[in-house]
């Protein structure tokens, strides 16, 4: 079995639509393997393919929890997985809410439910996607990212694909807690650095960045 083999399972699935592209499967495969990570936690399980690739690159001694929000890909993904590789995995359904972090006023944020607890050494942060909800369709950053930041370990990495809005959060906010290995179009690569978290910090951050950018702070600032 090949990568690429691993790969054309879930992108021959008629759901296979929005699966991770071959591009990034290799990139996320080789990062796992060099990384020999232990404890991953996936976010955003889909039909299965990220998860079935860090069970591929990684040792017999990994265990990947991942977390979906729809009941039907976790059927499928644990359908079409290789039975080797879900000997790895550890599937988790949890329904999706929009929330507001308290430290972050006004600001919205999509979270799950619930999450499984672990020592983390790897998330790829995936998910949620958009859902509807009352007749609404609500697609809006993720905000698991700010519980992470808070209680994950140094040297933790976080892999966040794509997701461009939730990037900018990081960029505004917890910049002073990660150290980047990567940044471009396809994906974010974070490694969680020594600094403890502090809420003041943050805003004194906020402040700088503002005052950089105006030459001082709007009249209306609160």
């Amino acid at each position: 079995m090949t990568l690429d083999d691993l790969h054309k399972i879930y992108s021959d699935h008629k759901e296979g639509n929005w699966i991770i592209s071959k591009q990034d499967a290799q990139y996320l495969f080789q990062l796992v393997k060099t990384l020999n990570s232990k404890r991953i936690l996936d976010l955003g399980t889909g039909i299965g393919a990220s998860s079935a690739v860090m069970a591929f690159a990684s040792s017999d001694k990994t265990t990947i929890d991942t977390v979906e929000q729809y009941k039907k890909c976790i059927d499928i993904a644990q359908k079409i997985t290789l039975a080797e590789l879900k000997e790895k995995i550890t599937y988790h359904h949890s329904p999706t809410v929009v929330k507001q972090i308290d430290d972050l006023k006004y600001e919205n944020f999509s979270c799950y439910t619930k999450l499984p607890q672990g020592n983390w050494d790897f998330i790829v942060v995936d998910g949620p996607g958009p859902w509807l909800e009352d007749g609404y369709f609500i697609d809006i950053p993720n905000g698991d990212f700010w519980e992470f930041t808070k209680d994950i370990k140094k040297g933790c990495i976080l892999y966040i694909d794509g997701r461009k809005v939730m990037v900018s959060y990081f960029a505004k906010f917890l910049s002073h807690y990660y150290n980047v290995l990567k940044d471009d179009a396809d994906c974010l690569i974070l490694v969680r650095n020594d600094k403890p978290f502090d809420i003041t910090k943050i805003n004194e951050n906020r402040l700088a960045k503002i005052i950089k950018k105006q030459g001082k702070l709007p009249e209306d600032y609160k």
